[in-house]
C-alpha cells in the first residue's frame, strides 16, 4: 500500500513538473507595430534631421519587406499574429516639430509612448529606440509588450546592437538585426518585468 502511495505521489510530482516546464516556454502572442523612434536621442551624428526621419521610415518598412532576416517571431521567441509597422512610422511626425539630435540625457516615458497607439484585444509589441549612439557604433532600445486595451506593461527588455551598414538606413537596422536575438520573452505569464540582457544596463 505504501509503495503503492509513493508511486503516486512521484507520478503527480512528475506530472506536475512537466506541467510547468511546458507553461514556463509558452510563447506570447503578440501584434508587432513597429519600432517607434518618437523620443530618440541621436548622439553624434553628421546627417540632418531630415535623412533620419527617412531612415527611421525605411527601417519600419524592412520588417515588412524583410521578414525572415527581420524575424521577430524567431529573434524574440515570440508567435506574431500581425506586423503592421503604420502605426509607429505615423508616430515619425513628432520628430518633425523639434531637434532630436545630442538631447539633454532622458530617459524615455514609455506609458507615454504607449498610450499614442490605438486600442486593440492583442497583446501588442512595439521596440523603442532609446539613443542611437555614432561615435560607439551603438543602438539602445527598450521591446515592450503591453495589453492593446488597458495600456498595461506586460513586459519589457532592454538591448542594444551595434550599428552596420551601406547607407543610413541599413546602419542602424543593423543595430536591430544584431541585438533583437538579445531580447528573448520566455514566459506567456509574466507580468511587468523589465529585463536587462548581459551588460545591457545603461545610463541615458
Amino acid at each position: 500500500m505504501k509503495k503503492s502511495i509513493i508511486l503516486i505521489i512521484a507520478f503527480l510530482s512528475i506530472f506536475s513538473m512537466a506541467a510547468m516546464a511546458k507553461e514556463k516556454n509558452k510563447k506570447m502572442t503578440v501584434d508587432f507595430y513597429g519600432v517607434d523612434f518618437s523620443e530618440v536621442n541621436v548622439i553624434g551624428a553628421s546627417e540632418s534631421d531630415t535623412k533620419f526621419i527617412e531612415a527611421f521610415r525605411g527601417i519600419n518598412g524592412l520588417f515588412v519587406s524583410e521578414p525572415k532576416k527581420y524575424d521577430i517571431a524567431g529573434k524574440m521567441n515570440l508567435i506574431v499574429n500581425k506586423v503592421c509597422t503604420d502605426y509607429a512610422v505615423q508616430q515619425l511626425k513628432k520628430l518633425e516639430s523639434y531637434s532630436f539630435q545630442n538631447k539633454e540625457l532622458q530617459d524615455v516615458d514609455l506609458p507615454t509612448i504607449i498610450k499614442a497607439y490605438p486600442d486593440t484585444d492583442a497583446n501588442v509589441l512595439i521596440i523603442v529606440a532609446r539613443k542611437l549612439n555614432k561615435p560607439e557604433n551603438t543602438g539602445y532600445y527598450t521591446a515592450v509588450i503591453f495589453n492593446g486595451q488597458t495600456k498595461e506593461i506586460i513586459e519589457q527588455k532592454e538591448f542594444k546592437g551595434k550599428a552596420g551598414g551601406f547607407g543610413l538606413r541599413n546602419f542602424w537596422a543593423g543595430s536591430l538585426y544584431k541585438g533583437m536575438g538579445n531580447a528573448r520573452f520566455n514566459n506567456s505569464n509574466s507580468s511587468n518585468e523589465t529585463s536587462h540582457i548581459g551588460d545591457d544596463i545603461y545610463e541615458m
